[in-house]
């Protein structure tokens, strides 16, 4: 989001747009936890940097967004 509204862009991890089906707190929680039992696989690999990692990436999160 800049200035309250969503860019519409698509994550290259978890493919998710911003601004579609992430408006409130429990649909961005469904989304990360979807893709997380997914296996958390990136849709766009080449993104991905060497030392990402899925614990360090979650706890990033704000509290009040997990």
């Amino acid at each position: 989001m800049e200035y309250g509204v969503p860019k519409y862009v698509i994550c290259p991890c978890c493919y998710n747009e911003s601004g579609i089906g992430d408006d409130n707190v429990s649909q961005v929680r469904e989304l990360i936890g979807y893709w997380v039992a997914s296996g958390a696989q990136w849709h766009d690999p080449k993104f991905r940097s060497a030392d990402w990692d899925l614990l360090t990436q979650l706890a990033n999160i704000p509290p009040e967004w997990r």
